[in-house]
Parts: structure tokens; sequence; C-alpha cells
């Protein structure tokens, strides 16, 4: 995967990931997420989300290893693997274990994901001048 599809798609999980964090600010513990409709239906975005950021994820880490491996604080396994979870065990997802992951991993997430961004996009101009 090209320096610059992979910036396209990465943007796409920085825009995933403020979805993530702007649904989950409504839920202050697990159990928001099945005491009311509107808590189930952000319960739904979220993991959708979520699915899609392993997704995008877990491309990037067939493709190009070394661009995850520059920020090891991130566990881009565990990352990857919730999309497998997600995607394969959906009536089991733990409301609890998202939660957690919303408010602990989803910030440093984000963080590690726009660095990314920033060092290629620099790369790429490097390479451009």
């Amino acid at each position: 995967m090209s320096k610059e599809l992979i910036v396209k798609k990465l943007l796409d999980v920085s825009e995933s990931i403020e979805m993530v964090l702007r649904r989950s600010s409504k839920i202050n513990a697990p159990k928001d997420f099945t005491t009311s409709g509107e808590g189930g239906e952000l319960f739904d975005s979220i993991l959708m989300r979520l699915q899609m950021i392993g997704e995008v994820l877990k491309k990037v880490a067939k493709t190009n290893p070394e661009i995850l491996q520059r920020h090891p604080e991130i566990e881009w396994n565990k990352v990857i693997g919730l999309r497998d979870v997600i995607s394969h065990d959906y009536m089991f997802v733990d409301e609890g274990v998202i939660f957690s992951i919303c408010k602990d991993k989803i910030p440093k997430l984000k963080e590690a994901v726009i660095q990314i961004i920033t060092e290629l996009e620099k790369e790429l101009n490097e390479k451009n001048i």
C-alpha cells in the first residue's frame, strides 16, 4: 500500500476515532449501553467504528508493518483483534470491555494515529521536494 493511500486511510481512522470519542462521551458506565435504546444504538455505532478502525489497521499491518512498529506503545494486535471479535462474535462483545477501550485506549490510539499521519506526510513532502 502506498504511503499516500495509507495517509488517506488513516485520516478515515482518525475520523472514526473522533466519532467513537464523541459517542462514548455520553456513556458514564458500561450499563449505560444496555439500559436504554439510545445506549444500545451508541453501542452498535461505536462497535461499527471500532471494526472499521481494526480493518484499516489490519491492512496497514499486513502491507506496511514498519509504519505501526514506529509506535510500540499501542498494542496493534489487540486493536486489530478487536475487529475480528466484533465481526465474528458480535453477540458476545462485552460492554464493559468496550467502555474501557473507549475511555482508556482510544485517546492513546488517537495520538498515535495523528503522529503516524504527520510522519508520513512529512516523508511524502520531503520526497516531493
